[in-house]
């Protein structure tokens, strides 16, 4: 499983690898998402005659996370050639600039001659746009720029001197780019490329035995060239430090919340609660979206609703408060909101046709957001949100669930969890009542009588054709109106949402059935009958029910299962970082 570590200010978002490298360096807001989509960046190392990068082979690493902030350390060692790095890297949280500070460590006793060379591809345009890379002499810099955004690559050793060699090229269609260059410890000084362009920097370091020496590099990056290197020239030495610690002092401020809770929780698990919170946070874009998908940096509006759930409980405001604003900006015409979006709002790629003559949707997404929103306002109690989202947001979304129904009462069909098959789902249906019931109380509270009556009316008529057609004749609690196998979703609608009384029998047959077909021997619960795959944010939600009915070991197990199968720094989706901060949290509310 590939080792994915994000840091972010809310624009910019770095990607880097278990080495350290750069993986993916994009701007969600920006189209297109990612700038770094066809090459890593590399880090070398020449000494004694050979030229080693980080990720040849030669090389141990250890990454080192800063738990009071998204700092990332990486530690290398190549024993072959006697050098060890220590990597702090962090984006500015106030600025678009991503800074590398590099510890280079001679672990020989004689003083040595040691290059470092930093290696960067961007693909910022479509192939038929080409990019452009220069080199700047006045600023010691290299210029990455294509129609729609601009990097500015430099830095400084830890005296204050510029890369001393650089390189610029092309890499693709059989070409591997300037890193080559670099293989014989000499840069060729190319000064300009137009294609798919690449370049590598030098700084050159004499470091005595068993001494050490840095060197400092950074990104800066904004919509036009002159901008980047506008803000280039703000980085200095000194600088450099204090954005660190800005950083630092930022998310340690920012985290407080999740700090005094985490203090309630078992210590074993306080490290990670924090690591999790931080993560969600990571991922929210400036725009308000939460990237939910990284791959294609899209958000999901439903699983970036759960993902804000806990920090809501945890009594975050902002947060909240900038995503119910990007859901209000994207809002379909019908009052729906659609499976994928762009950071910039624009509609994610979808392989579905319109049906019910509405866009292709996942109808519990615009419910649950609605019910969420609900949750927002019943902890914060401002009225001033009801009065900036009641007629755009919640009426609109409301108006849209209360529609979308069929002949027996219940939701339209729409698409499942992985958006691939159409369906009357007891999930959705759950969701669906909570959201309008949720909307209703809404409405009254800004005196829209009939809108509350029409709502709970609704919810109501749903809620009596769901007793009617969403049990199986065995016993259980269907998937779905024409599915009677039982699955993690229905039973999680059912006891999170109230759909149906949690002491019924068929809640207790579903239960068992579903621990029998699902549940490995792990404790983890997987995604189908094989148990092969797992089922995280299933699982996740089976621990929950067994807060809420007072079974803590199962819980625990399913807890610790997860922690421990997601190796340190993997990359999960956001929606598993969120289930395990509300699972954690159910354990400090219920008894």
């Amino acid at each position: 499983m590939n080792k994915r570590y994000t840091i972010s200010n809310g624009a910019l978002r770095v990607q880097l690898d278990e080495h350290g490298l750069v993986r993916d360096l994009f701007v969600p807001s920006a189209r297109p998402a990612s700038f770094t989509p066809q090459t890593k960046h590399r880090l070398g190392v020449r000494v004694d005659g050979v030229t080693s990068w980080v990720d040849d082979g030669l090389w141990s690493a250890k990454t080192r996370r800063n738990h009071n902030a998204p700092v990332n350390g990486t530690v290398l060692v190549n024993e072959a050639i006697g050098i060890l790095l220590e990597l702090e890297d962090v984006v500015a949280p106030h600025a678009d600039i991503f800074m590398r500070n590099v510890h280079v460590v001679n672990l020989r006793d004689n003083q040595r001659r040691v290059s470092i060379f930093f290696h960067q591809a961007y693909v910022i345009d479509s192939p038929l746009l080409p990019d452009t890379a220069q080199h700047i002499p006045k600023e010691a810099a290299i210029l990455h720029y294509g129609s729609r955004r601009a990097f500015v690559v430099t830095g400084m050793t830890d005296i204050g001197s510029p890369p001393d060699q650089h390189s610029v090229g092309l890499f693709g269609d059989g070409l591997d780019g300037t890193w080559r260059d670099a293989e014989d410890g000499e840069l060729s000084g190319s000064d300009v490329a137009c294609g798919q362009v690449d370049s590598t920097l030098r700084f050159s370091l004499t470091i005595g035995g068993l001494s050490s020496r840095r060197v400092y590099y950074w990104v800066s990056t904004s919509v036009v060239a002159r901008e980047a290197v506008e803000l280039k020239r703000t980085i200095t030495l000194q600088s450099v430090f204090k954005q660190t610690e800005q950083t630092v002092i930022w998310w340690r401020k920012w985290l407080t919340p999740a700090f005094r809770l985490s203090e309630r929780l078992q210590p074993r698990y306080r490290q990670d609660f924090i690591h999790d919170v931080s993560n969600i946070r990571l991922q929210q874009d400036q725009t308000g979206a939460i990237i939910t998908d990284r791959q294609t940096a899209y958000c999901n509006p439903r699983d970036a609703a759960y993902a804000l759930w806990p920090l809501i409980r945890l009594g975050y405001y902002d947060e909240p408060l900038r995503f119910f604003s990007f859901c209000r900006s994207i809002l379909d015409e019908n009052g729906c909101l659609l499976s994928r979006y762009a950071a910039d709002g624009s509609i994610g790629a979808s392989a579905h046709a319109y049906h019910h003559d509405k866009p292709p949707v996942q109808s519990d997404g615009t419910a649950i957001v609605l019910f969420v929103f609900s949750q927002f306002y019943a902890l914060t109690k401002q009225k001033e949100l009801l009065d900036d989202f009641y007629e755009l947001l919640v009426k609109p979304m409301a108006k849209f669930l209360a529609e979308f129904v069929d002949e027996d009462g219940l939701p339209l069909s729409s698409y499942d969890f992985a958006d691939k098959q159409l369906g009357v789902y007891t999930y959705t249906t759950a969701v669906t009542v909570a959201a309008l019931t949720a909307g209703a109380d809404i409405a009254e509270v800004m005196n829209d009588q009939e809108m509350a009556v029409s709502w709970r009316t609704v919810a109501e008529e749903m809620r009596t054709a769901a007793e009617d057609h969403m049990h199986s004749e065995r016993g259980t609690i269907r998937h779905g109106k024409d599915d009677d196998h039982v699955s993690i979703a229905s039973l999680f609608g059912v006891f999170m949402f109230g759909l149906f009384d949690p002491e019924e029998d068929t809640v207790e047959q579903t239960i068992g059935e579903i621990e029998r077909e699902f549940r490995r021997e792990d404790g983890l619960f997987a995604c189908d009958s094989d148990k092969k795959d797992i089922d995280y944010v299933g699982s996740l939600w089976m621990a929950q029910y067994y807060i809420e009915v007072n079974r803590r070991d199962d819980a625990y197990r399913v807890v610790q299962g997860i922690i421990d199968e997601r190796t340190e720094g993997t990359s999960q989706a956001t929606w598993v970082c969120a289930e395990i901060v509300s699972t954690l949290l159910d354990t400090t509310y219920r008894t």
